[in-house]
């Protein structure tokens, strides 16, 4: 993968095509215009969206997934479609390719992309903490740390999937958690394992050390009765 220029997409004649979306026959160009719908908008991430309408029914549809299920030979689903020169305005053909999640990381690393997405994930917990105190708007943690707001509220919304996985999560796990913990696993492992943030490792650990004693405690009294009944 590799960054090109805008100027290439000027120079290709501009071609229509129709597809269906929520019921309704669209065009869309490859040069990244679609008509007969709403004005195209940037969403909060700074991807390009379209409204499309039909019978008081609204769908919100990414340009840049329009445009590449129209002209890309190869569009798949279940795949990400990556903007070649890092615009997201710039929806045209020339510009798309269709990408796995790690593909997408590695055209960053290739251009020089990575240091900030590297310097996000060395914020996050310093985002959440003020998030979580109430001080700042996620527009103003944008302002504050210098990232975009999209990636703040995605930051914002791990943490309200970790408070609902706290709810859901057993106490047997959580024993085994602080247990792990305990024994000096780190906690990055821990949350790979468990498949929830370190921030709520933590929290786990904070809120559920005195719980991890008693429980300790009374399994090695029922242990050491059981021992001694068989001794008998």
């Amino acid at each position: 993968m590799r960054s090109k220029p805008k100027e290439e997409t000027l120079q290709i004649a501009e071609e229509w095509r129709e597809t269906v979306v929520n019921g309704r026959s669209i065009l869309v160009s490859n040069k990244g215009r679609v008509a007969k719908v709403s004005t195209a908008k940037p969403g909060a991430s700074g991807y390009t969206q379209v409204s499309v309408a039909s019978n008081g029914d609204f769908k919100c549809e990414y340009v840049h997934r329009l445009v590449a299920l129209c002209f890309l030979d190869d569009f798949d689903e279940s795949l990400t479609v990556n903007h070649k020169d890092f615009d997201r305005s710039n929806n045209a053909v020339q510009n798309l390719e269709m990408a796995t999640h790690k593909d997408q990381m590695r055209h960053k690393l290739e251009n020089g992309r990575g240091i900030k997405l590297k310097r996000l994930n060395e914020n996050k917990e310093q985002i959440r903490h003020l998030y979580r105190l109430g001080e700042l708007s996620t527009r103003e943690l944008s302002d504050k740390f210098g990232f975009k707001l999209y990636q703040i509220q995605r930051i914002i919304r791990d943490i309200k999937c970790d408070s609902r996985k706290i709810n859901k999560i057993s106490k047997a796990e959580i024993i085994e958690i602080i247990t792990l913990k305990r024994k000096g696993v780190k906690t990055e492992n821990i949350s790979a394992e468990y498949g929830i943030s370190c921030s709520s490792i933590q929290t786990y650990w904070r809120n559920w050390k005195k719980d991890y004693e008693i429980c300790a405690y009374t399994q090695g009294i029922e242990k050491r009765r059981k021992s001694s009944n068989t001794s008998k």
